[in-house]
């Protein structure tokens, strides 16, 4: 039975003897300790409190916030059975605190402990600390604040912080060294191991889920307080790791390289997905392909979104990019929904490494946009241009060929040679041979070939001849370079 307060009034205990109860007897401190209910409680009751605390700061006309915690109007948070509390270092903000306190000891008759609370000063004059401490009656702590025994700090812990920590276990631990190398105990059960996780690689999976929880903006005091603080409106992959940051925020940055090709963006409306940052196309990054220099020349800047770039059907792209970035022009052109939500989306290697990624990435330079993905569908797409001369389709039809061949002798090659190229690898290897075809081919010089020229690369000027391109006088050097690339991925 649970009282108007929220504590247990009419519990009690039986002890079993070799599995025979005997005897009971009344609980006289409400809930055992480890009750699963306890946790419940306890939020329930640190609602209230945090309620009465929110109410005594807004009625208050001299309770002043900790500057880092201002913009999100923060005054507690609770771990466990522990409450923190956070406010300027001056009298009337810690009277506020002192008052809300009193108001919950006498509304629901719980006393907070007030020989085992501390408070820790940063930046705060003597005389004024006293004053503080004699309105709080708490005692002072040093920093850093330790908690189970390891310092709440942003810096590297170092063994000092931990050497508590490392001498009770230590003292649990028999005497002897290690029987078995770490590396034989973290395999896998089926390998003869023990299933153990290492602990750097651990590590790096769960910063990389913090990592996540920033840029799908879950709903969390820590998030919310990272884009305040840390990000302040720049993108975070944009973010440099300068050297004043804090050790642990550092550590979030460095893992960035690791994870960023896995993390991609499925378009709504395109007005939260950065368009030179985030991973929203085959080209992404665009900031890699694009300098920010030009971004801004064409009235861009580094903070636009995929929304920002499109209008009425086509790209904004300025028309001198037609000719300096002309892959930009090879993106499937987004099918943006009005009021829909960009959505994040995790890829794997399994996603990536497909047959299907590289037709996805060396279709953007055929110059035709939208191509299909299926088979059938590409071959029903090219056939009635089977006899078709003209450039683009004889660029399209040496894609297509090569990318089926290739891909091909790459399934033959993992399935019976056991061996494997990587995705990069195999996108160099048909890119390589269809410019070597392209060389040995003669194109009218007309605005469309010098689309073509730009994206693949190859030279112009110096190899016209009146109105025609003639690659034929440097063929030989292209064949030597495709086979230094056939050495190196084939």
């Amino acid at each position: 039975m649970m009282d108007e307060l929220g504590g247990v009034s009419s519990t009690s205990f039986s002890i079993s003897i070799n599995g025979t109860l005997h005897g009971y007897f009344k609980g006289e401190r409400g809930l055992r300790q480890g009750d699963p209910m306890s946790p419940y409680l306890f939020t329930l009751v640190m609602e209230v409190l945090t309620l009465m605390l929110r109410r005594r700061v807004r009625n208050s006309d001299t309770f002043t916030y900790h500057p880092n915690c201002s913009h999100l109007n923060i005054i507690n948070l609770c771990f466990a059975d522990d409450l923190f509390l956070f406010a300027h270092g001056d009298v009337n903000s810690a009277r506020v605190i002192m008052e809300a306190l009193d108001e919950f000891k006498n509304t629901l008759g719980l006393v907070p402990s007030l020989p085992k609370s501390t408070a820790y000063f940063s930046n705060v004059l003597n005389y004024i600390k006293l004053d503080i401490l004699n309105v709080l009656s708490f005692e002072e702590g040093k920093f850093p604040v330790k908690y189970l025994g390891v310092p709440l700090v942003s810096s590297r812990l170092i063994y000092r912080g931990c050497k508590e920590l490392v001498e009770k276990v230590k003292r649990d631990m028999r005497k002897g060294g290690a029987k078995v190398a770490w590396e034989s105990v973290c395999l896998p059960k089926t390998e003869g191991g023990l299933g153990l996780r290492k602990l750097n690689v651990f590590n790096k999976a769960l910063i990389s889920i913090h990592i996540w929880s920033i840029l799908s903006l879950k709903e969390s005091i820590w998030v919310k307080w990272i884009h305040v603080y840390k990000l302040r409106g720049h993108n975070f992959w944009d973010l440099p790791l300068s050297g004043n940051v804090s050790w642990g925020w550092r550590k979030i940055l460095q893992v960035r390289p690791l994870i960023r090709q896995f993390i991609w963006y499925h378009l709504g409306e395109g007005n939260t997905v950065s368009a030179w940052f985030d991973w929203w196309c085959l080209l992404s990054p665009l900031s890699h392909l694009v300098t920010p220099r030009d971004i801004h020349r064409a009235g861009f800047n580094m903070a636009s979104t995929v929304y920002d770039i499109v209008t009425n059907g086509s790209w904004k792209w300025p028309n001198e990019w037609r000719l300096k970035y002309p892959s930009l022009y090879t993106i499937t052109f987004p099918s943006l929904v009005p009021n829909s939500l960009d959505e994040i989306v995790w890829k794997t290697r399994n996603d990536m490494d497909s047959g299907f990624s590289v037709w996805q990435q060396v279709q953007s330079f055929t110059g035709v946009p939208n191509m299909p993905s299926s088979l059938d569908m590409i071959v029903n797409l090219l056939s009635p241009e089977a006899r078709e001369r003209s450039a683009r389709s004889i660029i399209v039809k040496l894609v297509f060929a090569a990318s089926c061949y290739f891909i091909w002798q790459e399934r033959n090659n993992r399935l019976f040679k056991n061996q494997k190229r990587s995705e990069d690898q195999l996108i160099e290897v048909i890119k390589s041979t269809v410019r070597l075809k392209l060389l040995s081919c003669k194109f009218k010089k007309t605005t469309n070939i010098e689309f073509f020229l730009h994206l693949w690369k190859l030279p112009s000027d110096p190899m016209a001849r009146g109105n025609v391109y003639d690659f034929g006088y440097v063929l030989r050097v292209e064949c030597q370079i495709k086979g230094d690339v056939l050495r190196k991925f084939g």
